[in-house]
């Protein structure tokens, strides 16, 4: 073989050795590499459920952290001294531990800010194991810019990357986690208790004249015949009925109305632990409302307190046999303290 030939055979086999650097036919097309390296962001997470005692969500300054105690089977939200709504944790988790690396649209360091998921921008979640080992640590950034002006139905998608490594992802799975401790804080009272197993509420008035009391009516004339209209949530044959601080029948969907601010009643915010001062400090009690709540054969007793208006709105709430001092809307405030005349509307 000539030295001509010798040259461009080692030229060729140069350049077909690069071609299957470059390639690598044996992992298949570049469709199929691109789908054998997509996969979960945090691969480890989803089985180490059982082992995560610490989440840190903050940004800007703003910050909550949870911790788990195992003694007790939940989690709780440091500062407030309060149990965490359970499923917004695993809401959470579950988020991140099926989060999959499906859409990279940087991996520079320096565009990261142009994403909003450089240090110290948007809101970063941190997960804690035995000992504070981390688990997880990822930054939810800016939301995906959109041209809408052609009539393109937007799409809600977020740029998020691990906080250990430069690759940017583009998802549209993301939940953006709340800084607030209070949004973390269990304080749904009566979330599992349906609108009918109420049987009936009690209103006492330590400010005025509109302590009342109301009870579902079981079998009770056709509503036609009482010339009342039978609310969509009722039924024939159940009523209300006032029984203080008068007999006659209460208006229906009044009463419909405060069962259902009972059963979704949520305290906006957790003050403190309660103390024998309480009544001084937050002006306990302006009203007491109690409701009895069929379960099995018995009949429970679910009872409450509003104290004074706080300086920020709402009011003071307590609640029988919890040990924490929280604040209700105004909004929700209003639709307990039903004066008797909204009570009784349908008979004016």
């Amino acid at each position: 073989m000539s030295r001509r030939n010798r040259v461009l055979a080692i030229c060729a086999a140069l350049a077909w050795g690069l071609l299957l650097a470059v390639e690598r036919p044996w992992q298949g097309d570049a469709h199929a590499r691109t789908a054998a390296a997509v996969g979960p962001l945090f691969p480890q997470l989803d089985g180490q459920r059982q082992e995560l005692t610490r989440i840190v969500v903050e940004e800007e300054g703003r910050r909550t952290e949870l911790v788990a105690r195992r003694d007790e089977g939940r989690w709780y939200v440091v500062g407030k001294d309060h149990p965490a709504d359970g499923r917004r944790v695993a809401d959470l988790v579950d988020m991140l531990a099926t989060l999959r690396t499906t859409d990279v649209v940087a991996e520079d360091p320096a565009s990261h800010g142009i994403y909003g998921v450089a240090e110290g921008q948007g809101t970063r979640v941190r997960i804690y194991g035995a000992d504070d080992r981390p688990l997880a640590d990822w930054i939810h950034g800016k939301l995906r810019e959109q041209d809408v002006v052609g009539g393109v139905v937007p799409v809600l998608e977020f740029y998020v990357r691990r906080g250990d490594r430069p690759e940017v992802y583009l998802t549209g799975d993301a939940i953006l986690p709340s800084t607030d401790p209070a949004r973390w804080c269990d304080t749904r009272f009566l979330q599992s208790i349906p609108d009918a197993a109420v049987e009936w509420v009690v209103r006492e008035d330590f400010d005025g004249e509109e302590s009342w009391r109301i009870e579902r009516i079981a079998g009770a004339a056709v509503p036609e015949a009482q010339g009342l209209q039978l609310p969509a949530s009722g039924s024939v044959g159940e009523r209300w009925q006032m029984t203080l601080p008068t007999a006659v029948p209460a208006y229906d969907y009044a009463g419909d109305s405060l069962v259902r601010t009972l059963v979704t009643l949520r305290a906006e915010d957790v003050v403190a632990r309660a103390t024998p001062e309480d009544a001084a400090r937050y002006g306990f009690p302006t009203d007491r409302f109690r409701a009895g709540i069929r379960e099995g054969g018995a009949t429970l007793e679910f009872e409450l307190e509003l104290g004074a208006p706080t300086p920020q709105g709402g009011r003071f709430l307590r609640v029988s046999g919890l040990p924490h001092v929280y604040v209700l809307s105004d909004f929700e405030v209003g639709q307990l303290r039903q004066p008797l005349d909204a009570m009784l509307e349908e008979q004016q």
